[in-house]
C-alpha cells in the first residue's frame, strides 16, 4: 500500500502536509519546534503515514528569511 509522497501547502491554514504513504491514521502525536508546530499521524501498525506542519509562515520567516542573500548569490554564481 505504497504512494509516492506528496505534499499540500494550505497558506489560508498556514500550513503544509507531507503525505509519505497511503493509510488510515489511527494516532497523532504532537511536537513543537521553536515557533514551528509539527503532528505526526501513524497507522495503526506504527507506521509514519503524514506530518502536518502549522505556524509555517513563521517557520520560513525565521529559517529561510535570514538565508535568502546566502541563497540568492549561489543562485546567481
Amino acid at each position: 500500500m505504497s504512494a509516492k509522497m506528496a505534499v499540500k501547502f494550505d497558506l489560508d491554514a498556514n500550513a503544509a502536509y507531507v503525505k509519505l504513504r497511503n493509510g488510515r491514521v489511527n494516532a497523532t502525536k504532537e511536537g513543537k519546534l521553536d515557533s514551528l508546530e509539527v503532528l505526526l499521524d501513524y497507522a495503526k501498525d506504527g507506521q509514519l503515514v503524514g506530518v502536518e506542519l502549522l505556524n509555517l509562515k513563521k517557520a520560513l520567516e525565521l529559517y529561510v528569511g535570514p538565508r535568502i542573500p546566502e541563497i540568492a548569490a549561489k543562485a546567481t554564481s
